[in-house]
């Protein structure tokens, strides 16, 4: 039926709107097969009825092509990856659908040189079936012809033209609607970056505020046992704090504190017990950074932090020319 007649693919739709009972229906409709192997030549086609795998873009497809300039080539329809289908059916085997769609936009993607945005299938027209999606049948000789959907761009975009001339006064905006003119629903790439623009114009700049983060951990509330830590602060890391019993310092009352201590807070109530005080980060001065295990990862970073600064200042003469093996010692 359609021998002799060449169709342009317009756009990209999806089925979801449309039940399984009736995509089953369609299917049956159009032969769809499982899979059969056919050679030819040296080329292995799979075959699913009348659908079909093409390397190329079969012959039913017209080789004029909008893609490349408005006036259209013979250069042939080029897909990417994204468009070109997985499967092909000739129309004379398919059926006809009806569309509902945003705007009619320009389009480089298709070889129509036009497309829908936002398309919707409305209708199936097909005879023969029941269901709220199928309507009544139509012949692919009587579905809209690529100068019809030009046209149909063409008047749409001198109506846009028309809008915008007279959209800066109220008034003949109002009378523009009035005469049935009326805005695009979508704004155009340009339009879009002008309205970006405009908006970023009139945003007012927000002045930029430092956080703030109260330095200091809350008092535990405990028993002061004594003073010794009075003056000093410290900073405690997460991490695994766990007392090695290999380590005996002290008048042997510290092994046996050192013993309970199980997590972070216990260290930091330790250290308020005997009058420290402990913050929460070294934006103010700080005697002593505590760390859990080596291999802590707070401690891996803090680590790798004070020997990347130490490499970058100048070390004085004196000192050792590789502060970070003094870091090292002092973290074991």
């Amino acid at each position: 039926e359609c021998e002799g007649t060449s169709f342009f693919p317009l756009t990209k739709i999806s089925t979801g709107g449309i039940p399984l009972n009736a995509l089953q229906a369609l299917m049956q409709h159009t032969g769809f097969r499982r899979a059969s192997c056919t050679i030819d030549g040296l080329v292995t086609m799979r075959q699913y009825g009348n659908w079909f795998e093409s390397d190329s873009v079969p012959e039913f497809v017209s080789r004029q092509s909008f893609q490349r300039s408005s006036e259209g080539d013979w250069g042939g329809c080029k897909f990417d990856r994204s468009t070109c289908p997985d499967l092909w059916i000739d129309p004379a085997h398919s059926f006809v659908l009806q569309i509902l769609a945003g705007e009619i936009v320009e389009s480089t993607t298709f070889s129509a040189g036009i497309t829908l945005r936002f398309p919707r299938i409305q209708k199936v027209r097909l005879d023969g079936h029941k269901g709220a999606v199928f309507s009544s049948g139509k012949s692919v000789h009587d579905v809209e012809t690529l100068g019809s959907l030009h046209a149909l761009y063409a008047g749409r975009m001198s109506q846009q033209k028309e809008y915008d001339s007279q959209a800066p006064t109220g008034a003949s905006s109002a009378s523009a609607r009035e005469r049935g003119i009326s805005p695009c629903r979508f704004l155009t790439y340009l339009q879009k970056l002008r309205k970006n623009k405009e908006m970023k114009a009139r945003k007012p700049r927000r002045r930029t505020v430092p956080l703030r983060v109260e330095s200091g951990v809350p008092a535990v509330g405990a028993i002061r046992e004594s003073v010794a830590l009075r003056g000093l602060s410290f900073i405690v890391h997460e991490g695994t704090y766990m007392h090695d019993g290999r380590c005996q310092e002290g008048d042997g009352s510290l092994p046996s504190a050192a013993g309970a201590v199980r997590s972070r807070t216990d260290v930091q109530e330790f250290i308020q017990r005997h009058s420290g005080s402990v913050t929460l980060t070294a934006d103010c001065p700080t005697n002593f950074i505590i760390g859990g295990r080596k291999n802590d990862v707070r401690v891996q970073t803090h680590f790798k932090a004070i020997c990347a600064a130490a490499e970058k200042a100048e070390v004085p003469s004196g000192c050792l020319k590789k502060p970070s093996k003094t870091l090292e010692n002092l973290l074991k």
